[in-house]
């Protein structure tokens, strides 16, 4: 008996410390210090110093076996202050000459004029578990290369950080426009001659969550900028943006790219596909380029550019075909207080038959910049405003008649969707009417409504058939949010789920074997229902979700993803017949 006492214990300290291994961080911050300052001269410096203390193999051969640094040689300098590794019983191995590998950024491989870029790549020696990496470097800046100092740090690191310092020193004379979202730390302030430093030490801070998230609006975050006013930090923009000297030449290739195009939709679905497709995108971003847009020829000359430098083209190429348009600065959080340009999404409105449209450089792009506007403010470039968020309608209505001959079901239906899940290109209503050449479409501010038919196939299952009930790929049902019983982060959805589908199903002399089902959920993240109902010669189904916001907390996730189960579970998106 004691014997087996003893084993039982074993087995239970064994799976506690598994437990905690488990749990365990792969690595941890001791100290992070991060420093800003701004000079008289407008020169500016950037100090990084660390100490990284190893705990797995995972974080030792791949996650922090190296550094990159990000710097522009022509305008900035790089110093490497101290670089070491301290192994566990005490042992220093500094890092070899060999170790510092400068290289161009992949990001900048097809960008001739950003070939001028490097990044140190730091590859840290001497690494065993229960090692502690340092590294201290400064960059510095050339007075009139960086048009302010423009801050955006998120505070929350791929591991835990013991103790985290960020300081920001500038002329006395110079006003900081600074936040911090989430956490905050202690503030104070000191005043040294004609300069003063604002430092804030955080402590204890844990981890980024890695789950997905298209926002990371509740992410802990550190803005700051030196900007004099919103029209001040638009002008830094809008005055490299501004294409009134090249307006004889957009309008020469505006006329080449419409040539064919009789309506302004073609119109503006030629110019699209235009920058669209006759560039190579660089996914450089404002901060890396130093704020700085080419010239207008200069890149169409090239045919490539950088999302910023697209800008310009794309927005003189719709003023040259009578569309009016202005090009905005989203911010990435709720609202903008102490937000520059850093970290800020580049995109265009202009309008078609009374319809406002976002575009940006690529389908993607345009995407990330109509979600943003959802939640957040945004900077009109031309007069340094600020506009409110516009919350769009996700609505999706759809009726449908189904025939089933054989293994084929012909499918008769009339939908209602939102604007927002169209595209200018016409991509999505070509998925959505299926290829009917004859499928009728009318539009109005907020929706438009198609009438099509096609024909989908049945699929077997021994003697029974499934028959999928039709719906559109940016439903709900599609959506991979709800995985998993928990989340530590708020869950942001594009808008809150809006979705009626109605079906009629006459199953040509073929048995219904699904049961009849009138399933209701509701609860605090909105409701779901799915009726099933046996008909002489078929069935008729009911499909509804309607959430009741766009955003749950860690507390109210449980509900989103009870609706969410129900709603894609494959026993109420296809019936079963015989």
């Amino acid at each position: 008996m004691k014997y087996l006492t003893n084993k039982i214990l074993f087995v239970f300290c064994f799976l506690l410390v598994a437990a905690v291994s488990f749990a365990a961080s792969e690595a941890e911050y001791q100290k992070l210090a991060k420093s800003w300052t701004l000079n008289a001269d407008g020169s500016q410096e950037f100090h990084y110093s660390m100490e990284l203390t190893l705990f797995t193999h995972t974080a030792m051969n791949s996650t922090y076996g190296e550094s990159f640094i990000v710097y522009n040689p022509a305008y900035q300098t790089l110093k490497i202050n101290d670089s070491y590794t301290k192994q566990k019983n005490g042992n220093i191995v500094k890092t070899p000459d060999n170790a510092f590998v400068e290289v161009l950024p992949s990001a900048a491989a097809n960008a001739p004029a950003y070939n001028g870029l490097k990044e140190m790549v730091v590859v840290h020696t001497g690494l065993e578990l229960g090692a502690t990496i340092y590294l201290d470097y400064t960059i510095t800046t050339k007075a009139g290369y960086l048009p302010a100092l423009d801050i955006y740090e998120p505070l929350k690191q791929t591991s835990p950080v013991k103790e985290y310092t960020l300081s920001v020193k500038l002329p006395e004379s110079v006003e900081l426009h600074s936040h911090f979202y989430q956490l905050y730390g202690k503030e104070t302030v000191s005043t040294s001659g004609s300069q003063k430093t604002y430092t804030w030490t955080l402590r204890n801070v844990g981890a980024k969550s890695r789950l997905a998230d298209a926002y990371h609006f509740d992410e802990p975050l550190f803005v700051a900028n030196t900007y004099a006013s919103t029209e001040a930090m638009a002008q830094t923009l809008s005055k490299q943006m501004d294409s009134s000297k090249s307006m004889q030449l957009l309008k020469t290739l505006a006329e080449t790219i419409t040539e064919k195009a009789s309506t302004d939709a073609e119109k503006l679905k030629a110019i699209y596909g235009y920058i669209q497709n006759s560039y190579a995108h660089i996914p450089l971003d404002l901060n890396t380029c130093g704020y700085r847009i080419r010239p207008l020829e200069e890149v169409i000359n090239s045919a490539y550019g950088t999302d910023a430098e697209l800008m310009p083209i794309f927005q003189g190429l719709l003023k040259a075909s009578g569309f009016k348009s202005d090009i905005y600065a989203a911010f990435t959080r709720e609202d903008a207080k102490g937000m520059g340009l850093n970290h800020t999404f580049l995109f265009l409105t202009t309008e078609n038959n009374g319809t406002n449209i976002i575009l940006a450089p690529t389908e993607t792009a345009t995407r990330r910049a109509m979600a943003l506007r959802q939640y957040c403010p945004a900077l009109n470039l031309a007069n340094g405003e600020l506009a409110e968020p516009e919350v769009q309608s996700n609505r999706i209505a759809y009726n449908a008649d189904i025939t089933l001959e054989g293994e084929t079901m012909t499918v008769r239906a009339k939908s209602t969707v939102a604007n927002c899940f169209l595209d200018v290109n016409g991509n999505t209503t070509r998925k959505i009417t299926a290829g009917d050449k004859e499928a009728k479409t009318s539009a109005s501010e907020t929706s438009a409504t198609f009438n099509y038919t096609h024909e989908l196939k049945a699929s077997k299952a021994g003697d029974y058939l499934l028959l999928p009930l039709p719906d559109y790929p940016f439903s709900a049902t599609h959506e991979n949010w709800a995985s998993g019983s928990e989340r530590d982060i708020l869950l942001s959805l594009f808008a809150a789920n809006d979705e009626t589908y109605s079906y009629r199903i006459h199953l040509g002399g073929k048995t219904l074997c699904t049961p009849a089902t009138d399933l209701k959920i509701s609860n605090s993240a909105g409701s779901v229902e799915i009726s099933v109902q046996p008909e002489s010669d078929g069935a008729t189904v009911k499909r509804s979700l309607k959430l009741s916001k766009s955003q749950f907390t860690p507390k109210e996730y449980p509900d989103y993803v009870k609706l969410m189960q129900a709603w894609g579970d494959m026993n109420h998106t296809q019936l079963l017949v015989k």
